[in-house]
């Protein structure tokens, strides 16, 4: 509860103001068909986690199921500086429900990554082509810049969400990149390491505190991410490559009054929408976000939600071996999957010989010796 394949509306405003546009709206996608509003009964949950709780949620039989993680970032500052970037891409880039699939969502979705490209391409693996001025996709200054904010972005995401949520949700992710290869988020051709530099910029009114921090040799993003702007979906699953999806809601500027609410049926729970929030779920599980107060008429002019996450295609590693086998030789190809595999480097002693940077002797700087 609530009921699969359903909008929902958890009150009379939000039910009347969309209840017209769930039933009759215009479909960019006829296969997608109308879906009804369901008016929530609140009874009929098992838990509500408000929006100043962080809870892990736990089957009978005491596997995760779920969580929310408020406070997710210890700086206001720098989580106001990336919702602004968030905000500002969704602004400039295509929205996915007009691409591809979930076209007649609520809101607007975006990627930033890598993708799997055209449908019709089966190299089209590469950076999201999805800004919709020329100007901007003509201007190489442009593309690099906003490829090494939008990587930077994700890599400070992610390394926030390896150090707070639960191992089983990390390795969902890490499992999936490894065992395929996959390339990480980094900008500039020809990188797809693991590891890289990013920078995160952080407002200061003091001329001595820098404006911008930045990591060296710091985990990288797994290869595609999300920006959202408002999104609302009803009850629903999805596929994609990995079990666990987590998003980080940035910014809620009216607070969780305005309803756009997290639901996970499975389990009747409800999970109150905050700012600075970190919410996770199974992608293959039911789950969709309550419809808002602001009609379908407004709900593109003004800034409810920001957020952002992780989702990989179930196309991108197809299309990252086409695009690999197209590009590089057989040597280099072998040397760039084996360290996305994580497998150790392989190093040259001066007389050419091959040997495991971790199979060295150990030895003291007294002794010399081992």
């Amino acid at each position: 509860y609530p009921p699969p394949q359903h909008w929902v509306a958890e009150g009379p405003k939000a039910y009347f103001k969309w209840k017209t546009w769930c039933s009759s709206h215009k479909l960019h996608d006829k296969r997608e068909g109308h879906w009804p509003v369901h008016r929530l009964c609140k009874d009929k949950l098992a838990y509500v986690a408000e929006a100043d709780e962080s809870v892990l949620f736990y089957d009978p039989d005491g596997n995760l199921v779920g969580f929310v993680i408020r406070d997710f970032c210890a700086n206001q500052k720098i989580v106001d500086t990336i919702a602004e970037d968030v905000a500002m891409g969704c602004s400039y880039k295509k929205n996915v429900r007009v691409l591809f699939l979930q076209k007649d969502d609520v809101g607007h979705i975006a990627h930033s990554g890598f993708t799997s490209g055209n449908r019709k391409d089966p190299q089209g693996f590469g950076w999201a082509r999805n800004l919709c001025r020329a100007a901007q996709r003509n201007d190489p200054a442009f593309i690099e810049s906003l490829e090494h904010r939008e990587s930077s972005l994700a890599a400070f995401f992610w390394n926030i969400a390896c150090g707070s949520l639960p191992d089983e949700v990390i390795n969902a992710y890490t499992g999936r990149l490894q065992e395929e290869a996959l390339p990480r988020m980094a900008p500039g051709a020809d990188d797809f390491a693991p590891d890289g530099e990013y920078t995160i910029r952080i407002p200061s009114d003091n001329p001595l505190v820098p404006s911008e921090l930045r990591f060296a040799a710091a985990a990288r993003a797994p290869p595609s991410a999300l920006y959202s702007h408002n999104y609302a979906r009803r009850i629903h699953k999805e596929v994609c490559r990995h079990h666990w999806m987590f998003s980080w809601t940035l910014a809620r500027p009216r607070g969780p009054s305005e309803d756009g609410n997290f639901m996970i049926p499975g389990y009747r729970i409800k999970i109150a929408s905050s700012a600075n929030s970190c919410v996770g779920w199974f992608a293959d599980q039911w789950h969709g976000t309550t419809l808002r107060h602001v009609g379908p008429d407004d709900i593109d002019k003004v800034t409810l939600e920001v957020g952002l996450a992780f989702q990989i295609s179930p196309t991108l590693a197809t299309r990252w071996k086409a695009f690999c086998a197209a590009n590089y030789d057989a040597d280099v190809l072998e040397e760039i999957l084996g360290q996305l595999r994580g497998e150790p480097a392989e190093t040259l002693d001066e007389d050419g010989e091959e040997w495991a940077e971790d199979e060295g002797e150990e030895w003291t700087e007294d002794e010399g010796e081992e």
